[in-house]
């Protein structure tokens, strides 16, 4: 019989499966509807067979069904199965399990409501029964929403609740609104944006404005600061407290380090009502790792001795005062007082507000004790004139104090609205500038860079021009500024033989340099009938000085040199105009080198080669070797040259060529050419290298004012200076001794940022995926101590988390590429260090090759 069905074809075996899968007959199993509201129903059963039953599926997700099993006097209850906007499954517990005796098959026909068949397990007592109950959820729309903004963000508020509802909670448009409407919160930006803190020194990130005088310089009214009591990380400096009652002076003198901050009239005492001793240094020491609490008028500050550096004692944080002092400048007061615009205006506001952060911050942070100056009036003024330069400190080395302590600058300021008069401290704040990719540095951040190059490691601001790379290459930009940086680049110490400077040299050394003109290419060597140097085209390496010639304007080709020649010394002297990155610079004059490229035959005996137009239209001329080079005639009779500007002086042919030259060879010092940029690396090329021209030089990264490609970096935004001071800090390289918070409060900066952004974002969907993505591809520091990235640095772990920010709602691929460069990955997974080609061919040093010879 299932033989001869299989015979008749796909059709029948089609109509037979049909036939399969219908429901059983309803006499078999039977049929029951949920109950309505509050009136359970109670199933017939047995103990001694099961109990089959037809049931419909319940199709809206506000109406429970349950099927349960309890005793007849309502107690021992426990789920069997349930339908909830969807088919009917076993509840979770013993129903759950395969061998329970619980078995439920549902179908589905168009048109209709699927049902389902059950067939339940006898009862195991004569006092058990089976209940069907309904229940229904009734949620406002408020409660709906909340539930809603629960799983998509890291907290709802009320805020958030009533305005998802006003959208009729049109949960698709506020999931539209998150992606594509809603601006993005980036971790880094956050960062950055409020990390100004309280510091004296540049940092490899950053630095203090140069004066006092500048826009957005920082004013307080406390004479001591959190600064004094922070000391270097692995080293044993504190700065000190010295008070004393000079002789001529009506008060009491504050000092730290040996430099004024402020004079009170009483005797100083000690929180504990015991006097100050005077004239006695005692140690500032770091209150418990929240310096931030010295930070007021009249906030205690922790007093210690020479020897410990835990607080022995407290003393009242005065406010700044100089009343009595204001012109002893050789001793107390070596600055002039600024005069700032009025307190509390717009051009000098006042910042920092304990309300503004938390009134549990009241008692260290009060109102009106800090000012910003917010005008650019003071810039160009003589008031700055002979203050410290703040990128430029000097030192001090007082015996166990830190190197570099800065003498106070004190402002006074008349209160708008009262007429009082505030008298002020210049209160030094750390400032990130922008690099972003949209508007990266000018120069890359090379002009801080040279301020900074002469100060010790750690204190040296860094090239902030970022490598070109797949994020930033298309915003990239070129500079031409002399202060226009590369990465992992220096500045270079240059001395410009220009007018100016030849004229400098003479003055301060009395040696007589000179640029010296008059030299023939075709003069004749009379104990030899030929000319002094062979012919540049001739085979072998040769050099040729090529001089601008900017007054021939057709620049013809007077020596009829032919097509290969010209190109050869076109080729290279574009080459060298256009690359600008020689030892010794020079835009007027070259010295070109042939060494491979070939002359036209009829041009290997040529002495004078006449002009080369370069590829910019520039007119070169082919002169001497030595013509227009720079020597130290010091030794020469005056009379023996003439001078034929303040400068350039010419020679008689007969003394040009046996006393200055002979042959190819310089007799007196050479400089270089004029106008050369000539770098001083310290060799003994006298007179260059004299102390005393040590003025004249100054630093380049880019003497020659060439194209420069200056790249930002994601969101690196500029410090804030309205967020205040109570934000975050920077740590200083180990061992540099210019320390800043501790280890673990820098730290716990990145868990700052999250927890604010996740409490208060707007973007809390992105924020949200973020954080889930973060779960996936995750980094942690290395615990061997190789580590290149130290643990309590910030950034580089936000810089990390931005990447999942940027990428959350776009391509994985994307994001799988970005991490595979960042440097936290990169250490984690041990690539770190890895040179690309790209760097490599920017660095000079070529693509590299597998190649089995070279070890």
């Amino acid at each position: 019989m299932i033989i001869s069905i299989i015979q008749l074809g796909n059709l029948t075996t089609t109509l037979l499966l049909l036939l399969l899968l219908l429901p059983p007959t309803s006499s078999q199993f039977t049929t029951l509807t949920c109950p309505s509201l509050g009136t359970p129903r109670i199933i017939p059963a047995s103990t001694s067979s099961p109990t089959k039953i037809r049931i419909a599926v319940i199709r809206d997700d506000v109406t429970l069904c349950t099927l349960i099993r309890s005793n007849q006097d309502g107690t021992g209850r426990g789920p069997v199965a349930r339908s909830y906007g969807s088919k009917w499954e076993a509840s979770a517990g013993h129903f759950a399990k395969a061998d329970s005796g619980l078995n439920i098959v549902c179908y589905s026909r168009e048109g209709a409501i699927p049902v389902c068949d059950m067939t339940l397990p006898p009862l195991e007592e004569e006092t058990q029964q089976y209940v069907l109950e309904t229940r229904r959820r009734f949620l406002s729309k408020e409660a709906e929403a909340a539930r809603f903004l629960e799983q998509a963000t890291f907290g709802q508020t009320k805020e958030d609740i009533d305005a998802l509802v006003a959208t009729g909670n049109n949960f698709t448009s506020w999931v539209y609104d998150q992606m594509y409407n809603v601006s993005m919160s980036s971790h880094r930006e956050f960062f950055r944006r409020r990390t100004n803190p309280k510091f004296e020194y540049p940092n490899e990130i950053g630095a203090v404005g140069s004066t006092p005088c500048e826009q957005y310089s920082r004013w307080r009214k406390y004479a001591l600061t959190s600064r004094d009591s922070i000391q270097g990380r692995r080293m044993n400096w504190n700065k000190f407290l010295t008070i004393d009652k000079p002789e001529g002076i009506d008060g009491y003198v504050w000092k730290v380090d040996g430099h004024f901050r402020t004079i009170t009239k009483d005797h100083p005492t000690f929180t504990n009502g015991s006097l100050v001793e005077l004239g006695v240094r005692h140690r500032i020491p770091n209150p418990d790792g929240n310096a931030f609490k010295i930070d007021c008028i009249g906030c205690r500050v922790p007093i210690g001795n020479l020897s410990r550096y835990l607080p022995q004692n407290y003393i009242s944080n005065p406010a700044v005062s100089i009343e009595g002092v204001e012109g002893r400048t050789n001793d107390l007061f070596p600055y002039r007082v600024v005069d700032l615009p009025p307190f509390k205006s717009s051009q000098f506001l006042s910042i920092e507000n304990a309300t503004a952060f938390h009134h549990l911050f009241a008692q260290w942070i009060h109102a009106d004790e800090n000012g910003l100056l917010n005008t650019t009036s003071l810039d160009g003024t003589d008031q700055c004139d002979g203050h410290p330069n703040f990128r430029q400190p000097l030192p001090v080395n007082e015996r166990d104090s830190p190197p570099g302590t800065i003498p106070t600058v004190f402002g006074r300021s008349t209160d708008a609205a009262t007429g009082e008069v505030h008298v002020f401290a210049f209160d030094p704040h750390l400032t990130l500038r922008e690099n972003t990719l949209e508007n990266p540095l000018e120069d890359g951040g090379g002009d801080l860079v040279m301020d900074t190059d002469s100060l010790v490691a750690g204190t040296q601001v860094r090239c902030q021009n970022a490598q070109m790379n797949f994020l930033n290459e298309k915003n990239c930009k070129l500079s031409y500024l002399k202060s226009a940086c590369t990465p992992n680049t220096f500045p270079k110490k240059v001395i410009i033989l220009d007018d100016a400077n030849l004229a400098s040299i003479r003055e301060i050394t009395g040696r007589n340099v000179y640029a010296v003109t008059g030299f023939s290419l075709t003069e004749v060597n009379n104990a030899t009938g030929i000319p002094y140097f062979r012919p540049p085209c001739r085979p072998g390496r040769r050099t040729s000085r090529w001089i601008k010639n900017d007054a021939d304007l057709e620049c013809a080709n007077s020596a009829g040199l032919g097509p290969m020649s010209l190109k050869t010394f076109r080729d290279i002297i574009d080459a060298i105009i256009s690359d600008g990155s020689d030892q010794n610079y020079n835009p007027n004059i070259v010295d070109v080198t042939r060494n491979v490229l070939e002359c036209d035959k009829q041009d290997v005996q040529k002495y004078d080669l006449g002009n080369v137009m370069a590829n910019d239209g520039s007119c070169w001329m082919h002169s001497h070797p030595y013509e227009q080079s720079v020597f130290d005639l010091t030794g020469i009779d005056p009379n023996e040259y003439t001078v034929i500007s303040d400068n350039v002086v010419s020679f008689s042919t007969s003394f040009l060529y046996e006393s200055i030259v002979v042959g190819n060879r310089a007799i007196y010092p050479l400089l270089g050419k004029f106008g050369d940029y000539v770098v001083l690396d310290g060799t003994e090329d006298a007179p260059l290298d004299d102390s005393t021209v040590q003025i004249l030089k100054s630093m380049h990264y880019n003497p020659a004012g060439r194209a420069v490609l200056i790249c930002g970096s994601p969101l690196e935004v500029a410090s804030d200076p309205l967020h205040g001071d109570q934000g975050f800090d920077v740590v200083v390289p180990e061992g540099s001794g210019y320390g800043t918070s501790s280890t673990w409060q820098v730290a716990a900066q990145r868990h700052t940022t999250w927890a604010h952004l996740a409490l208060h974002a707007k973007d809390q969907l992105r924020q949200r995926v973020v954080w889930s993505l973060s779960q996936i591809i995750a980094v942690g520091v290395k615990s061997n101590g190789g580590s290149r990235v130290a643990v309590e640095k910030t950034e580089p772990y936000l810089v990390f988390y931005d990447m999942f920010v940027r990428n959350g709602f776009g391509s994985y691929r994307d994001l799988m590429r970005e991490f595979s460069y960042n440097v936290l990955m990169a250490e984690w997974l041990s690539f770190i260090g890895n040179k690309s080609l790209q760097w490599n061919l920017m660095n000079g040093n070529g693509p590299n090759y597998p190649d089995e010879n070279v070890r």
